[in-house]
């Protein structure tokens, strides 16, 4: 079986220091991809994204010349190995955002642009404004993003709005309602499938929903009603924050949700052609991640689209 995988975090080996199970590698990548059994992974795109979601590294995300340092480091890596594709990293609040991709495509090659507007807390008109997104169609790349809840309601508009360039929006957009109207209702927007047997994604999840349950009104960002009756939260909002923060892995004892359920009606309500296989290695398995997919009561065919025909059209 052929996989793509189109989401790797390559941070290099001083990712993160509060978390080194985290710290991610190209040779560690490899080393988890020659145990799979009956699987050839012909394309990888990795990117080189600084420490995210860590509150005490905002200064990262403010250093144009991080990101530059990190780009470089991951972009010659990539480039000593032919089934590597390179996605450079770039801060959308900095100005220097077009000039940073202009150097990538030129020096490494890169094939796609990665974005974390989550973790730079900025919204998605930077994406224009920053002419992140214009460089993206010059080159005729994708960009992986990594979005904001706080700005889901906004992201619509700028993926309508910009039709030459393909939006592949991360981890499954975590169910949440606007992300999944996005791709389901624009032709250049996907999802890709990684960290999908995390606990990370479940716990996201989790926090929407819990969310809701406080206030059913929950402004710009709920659950999607696709998910609503697989996913169980027993806890409202403050419960689920005091939880987390004192004992994250305690949050299993109060939610649960029907993953496989999920993923299928992803593919019912979606189209297994707006999917694309990612494992978000080293933040979840690559091959427990296989697995789930190929284990599915999935068409053949919708599997095959997942695991390597969306991205073959999207990055080649």
């Amino acid at each position: 079986m052929k996989v793509i995988d189109c989401h790797i975090h390559l941070g290099g080996s001083n990712y993160t220091d509060l978390f080194p199970k985290y710290n991610s590698t190209v040779e560690r990548y490899l080393a988890a991809v020659g145990k799979l059994n009956d699987v050839e992974v012909e394309k990888a795109v990795g990117f080189s994204n600084p420490v995210p979601y860590l509150a005490e590294t905002k200064d990262y995300f403010n250093k144009s010349d991080y990101y530059s340092e990190k780009n470089r480091e991951i972009g010659r890596k990539c480039m000593q190995y032919d089934n590597f594709l390179f996605a450079v990293s770039v801060n959308p609040e900095s100005s220097f955002s077009r000039d940073e991709i202009e150097r990538c495509v030129s020096q490494y090659n890169a094939r796609a642009v990665k974005v974390h507007l989550g973790a730079n807390k900025v919204g998605p008109g930077e994406l224009e404004k920053k002419g992140i997104i214009g460089s993206a169609e010059k080159h005729n790349i994708p960009i992986i993003l990594h979005g904001s809840l706080n700005y889901s309601d906004k992201l619509e508009r700028v993926i309508s709005n910009n039709r030459n360039v393909n939006f592949v929006i991360a981890h499954l957009g975590f169910l949440e309602k606007n992300y999944v109207s996005i791709v389901m209702n624009n032709k250049n927007a996907f999802f890709d499938t990684s960290a999908l047997t995390s606990k990370n994604f479940m716990k996201q999840v989790f926090f929407i929903k819990a969310f809701t349950n406080i206030c059913p009104d929950a402004g710009h960002f709920t659950i999607h009603p696709f998910f609503n009756e697989l996913i169980n939260v027993g806890i409202n909002y403050e419960e689920y924050i005091k939880i987390y923060r004192n004992n994250p892995d305690e949050l299993f004892n109060y939610c649960s949700m029907d993953l496989k359920a999920v993923f299928e009606k992803y593919v019912e309500k979606i189209g297994s052609n707006k999917l694309l296989f990612g494992s978000d290695e080293s933040w979840d398995s690559i091959g427990r991640q296989i697995n789930f997919i190929d284990s599915s009561d999935l068409s053949r065919n919708d599997k095959n689209n997942i695991f390597y025909n969306n991205s073959r059209r999207i990055f080649f």
